[in-house]
């Protein structure tokens, strides 16, 4: 299949395209059709499609559950916090939050909740949370996982500069009930700043858990 168009879109999406590009790049359903039944193009998700002959990489699955919900979701969670390069490993199903008609699979996780526009961004040709809400939304996770998990998290992200506290309790702050989720409905107070000295603090708000224990958890986990 020669189409250049067709061939930037496999090339930035890491082997990936959706329906509406190719039809865009001028390729009639009938030649889509043929190149699956040819099996050059693998269907990942309705409308969405992977070239066959590329070797699929981690990113492969991330851009086809992007381009299967639409362009208006952002990572999210892990997923944010692994495309920031805050987590090593990717995580085992893709996160994303925004308006979209689909529904959660076994490979991607959906949220219709509400993020504020200042932690909306794009990184890397994706839109995603910012990295300090990424980071607050996956330490509470891996610390309801693991205790000391996301204090550590926290700690790491903080000493490799990936992010700084005062952009963790302003991203905090701007989301004091954290989407509505049970372990987030404690308010951020209006003196955090001035008052957090320690990410085990900072993590009893995000995780619902009394800083004192997350400290010890920390201390015992160490």
């Amino acid at each position: 299949m020669e189409n250049a168009l067709v061939r930037q879109h496999l090339l930035r999406q890491a082997g990936t395209v959706s329906r509406a590009q190719a039809r865009e790049a001028g390729l009639s359903d009938r030649e889509i059709a043929g190149l699956l039944a040819r099996q050059e193009w693998i269907r990942e998700h309705p409308g969405v499609f992977r070239l066959h002959a590329a070797v699929p990489l981690v990113e492969t699955g991330l851009w086809a559950a992007r381009l299967w919900l639409g362009p208006d979701v952002l990572l999210a969670d892990e997923t944010a916090a692994w495309w920031w390069g805050v987590l090593e490993d990717p995580p085992i199903r893709w996160s994303f939050v925004g308006p979209t008609r689909c529904r959660s699979t076994d490979r991607v996780q959906l949220s219709a909740a509400f993020v504020d526009p200042q932690d909306r961004w794009r990184h890397r040709s994706l839109l995603t949370m910012s990295r300090p809400l990424a980071v607050l939304r996956t330490s509470a996770l891996i610390e309801r996982r693991r205790a000391g998990a996301g204090v550590a998290l926290i700690d790491r992200a903080k000493q490799t500069r990936a992010v700084r506290q005062i952009d963790l309790e302003r991203a905090l702050a701007r989301h004091p009930g954290c989407w509505g989720s049970s372990t987030m409905r404690t308010c951020w107070p209006a003196r955090a700043a001035a008052l957090i000295p320690s990410s085990s603090g900072w993590l009893s708000r995000c995780s619902g858990t009394p800083a004192s224990l997350v400290s010890s958890r920390t201390s015992s986990s160490g």
